[in-house]
């Protein structure tokens, strides 16, 4: 008889040899698998592997804006807090120089407006890497971002068809 826990949950009844029932795994047929490579096909591969690994090989792990996340959420005071997501805010600003997507741009943390807090103004960013797209119509396209940045009403966040109405009217495609 399964005995309760102190959790609320019940243990599986143990069998006579005092162990756990365990799940039984089911063994593959003898013989290749079905998904491996011909092994004649396995040179090619090789030397395919030896062409492209220059080009495939993912750019230097770096630190990036981990770390001063990580301190951002066990900072215990609010100015803590803030001096440690403007760490994050400027370690992704300078990773997008890195990058070279774009011109440099200033990576250092700023004012917000006349208000008592520090920011990096992202929308620099923003209207940097819009100049570098090619297509027209997509460059033309308004910079709105997402609804929590223009909308501050939370009845509107749980009414998706006034959010694909807002966003056609932002965007010039209401009829």
């Amino acid at each position: 008889m399964a005995t309760p826990r102190p959790g609320g949950g019940v243990r599986r009844p143990l069998r006579r040899d005092r162990r756990r029932p365990r799940l039984r795994r089911r063994r593959r047929p003898p013989g290749p698998r079905p998904d491996a490579a011909h092994p004649a096909a396995a040179p090619r591969i090789r030397a395919l592997q030896q062409v492209a690994r220059p080009r495939l090989r993912p750019p230097a792990r770096r630190p990036g804006p981990r770390p001063a996340l990580r301190a951002t959420l066990a900072a215990t005071d609010p100015d803590t807090r803030e001096r440690r997501l403007c760490d994050a805010y400027e370690s992704a600003a300078r990773t997008h120089n890195t990058l070279a997507l774009t011109e440099p741009l200033d990576p250092t943390r700023r004012p917000y407006h006349s208000r008592p807090y520090q920011v990096l103004h992202a929308e620099r960013f923003a209207q940097a890497l819009r100049h570098t797209v090619t297509d027209p119509a997509l460059r033309d396209l308004p910079l709105t971002g997402a609804v929590d940045q223009w909308a501050d009403n939370t009845d509107l966040l749980g009414l998706p068809e006034a959010i694909y109405g807002a966003t056609d009217v932002l965007t010039g495609r209401a009829g």
